[in-house]
């Protein structure tokens, strides 16, 4: 393959010529954590050093609400596995291949034995931190984990990752360039958690009737579920194929990833909306305004038996129901559409509270388009800024 001027073809592909081509281990240290001594359990209270283990981790660094902490007493028994503010940290079992750094104030933590660190680096630590998010290296780690119960990446194979790796003030260019983004991305996100709190504390005034909008007084009366809706049955929308298009008619599901993918099957499309999809078995729903097909039959189909009320206020209605799941059961015929919920009586106060709870969620869902433009962004500037395809200086 011919190869443009002031360019090399390397194991990693072509980098530019005044770029290197090293093995992690000849740029850094790979040690493993450590398991706590048999007997010993973590604690909830801060009376013992930072435990960080692989739930705690996110891809870029660690989640400090919920940690735990070793006693006391066996601290000194597992000091050697401590991780630093300067290392970072691979993840080896269970959610293979989470890096990230620790905060500052995690400095010197215990690190599980499902993660690796990697310390005595001697390029730019952020810069190596992005290297590790491609999706290259994500994807070697798929590869040469393990198989079994549960996958594990061994640390020898860690070692021999290959990196391209430009001159340190080119590396410093690229991580700061990452960073910046990634700045804008966690303002965003924090902003969209913002937005979502202030959504729940709305609901819980204007859904249990403490707050009354302005110009409604009509009383509030309580409902079954099976009085305000009826169901259908979603055999007649299943969708024939599961390979999935990137665009047509969308198929889904009321579980948590909702849009599955996509067909181009044009038979049994719900086109009556909007609806509420509710799963039979998790009791997941999801309100829907637009045609869709669904991927199995384990759902409902509910739409209003009466007109005048507000299918989007009583969906938001049941986000608020706290159902305990006991068997693996259907449960809307049998349980769940015998719940009561209270919804008031005048159909404009049921259409106002609605609008107001709409707009909210079209707010925060313009904002995780956002995000998602910018996470977009992110991933195509590691493509060309981590190869040397476009550079900064």
């Amino acid at each position: 393959m011919k190869v443009r001027e002031g360019y090399k073809n390397t194991e990693v592909g072509v980098i530019p010529e005044d770029w290197e081509f090293n093995r992690i281990e000849e740029i850094c240290q790979v040690k493993g954590g450590k398991r706590l001594p048999q007997g010993y359990q973590l604690t909830n209270y801060d009376t013992g050093q930072p435990y960080i283990r692989v739930s705690d981790m996110f891809m870029g660094g660690v989640n400090t609400s919920e940690l735990q902490f070793v006693p006391i007493e066996v601290i000194d028994t597992i000091k050697y596995y401590r991780i630093s503010k300067n290392d970072l940290f691979i993840s080896v079992a269970g959610t293979l291949g989470l890096v990230g750094q620790i905060p500052d104030k995690l400095d010197n933590a215990n690190l599980t034995e499902n993660a690796d660190k990697l310390c005595d680096i001697k390029c730019n630590k952020v810069y190596l931190l992005y290297c590790l998010m491609t999706d290259r290296i994500q994807s070697l780690i798929k590869n040469t984990s393990t198989l079994g119960a549960q996958p594990k990446l061994a640390l020898t194979r860690i070692q021999k990752f290959a990196l391209s790796i430009p001159p340190i003030h080119e590396q410093q260019a690229i991580a700061a360039a990452l960073s910046d983004v990634d700045c804008l991305i966690c303002s965003l996100s924090k902003l969209i958690n913002k937005k979502k709190s202030i959504k729940q504390g709305v609901m819980q005034e204007l859904l249990t009737g403490k707050k009354r909008l302005d110009g409604f007084s009509g009383e509030w009366k309580n409902y079954e579920l099976r009085e305000l809706l009826d169901y259908e049955q979603p055999t007649n929308y299943i969708v024939k194929c599961t390979e999935y298009l990137d665009k047509g008619i969308p198929v889904l599901t009321a579980g948590k990833s909702f849009v599955l993918g996509y067909t181009n099957e044009k038979d049994g499309v719900l086109m009556k909306v909007p609806v509420i999809i509710f799963d039979d078995f998790t009791t997941d729903s999801k309100y829907v305004t637009f045609p869709f097909k669904v991927k199995s039959s384990a759902m409902k189909i509910l739409n209003l038996k009466n007109q005048s009320n507000s299918l989007r206020l009583i969906f938001e209605l049941m986000q608020m129901i706290d159902f305990p799941l006991t068997d693996h059961q259907r449960y809307w015929i049998s349980e769940y559409s015998k719940l009561v919920i209270k919804l008031p009586s005048e159909a404009e106060e049921q259409t106002a509270i609605a609008n107001i709870l709409s707009d909210m969620d079209a707010e925060i869902e313009a904002l995780e388009q956002k995000l998602n433009k910018y996470n977009a962004i992110k991933q195509g500037m590691m493509q060309e800024l981590l190869t040397g395809r476009i550079r900064l200086i």
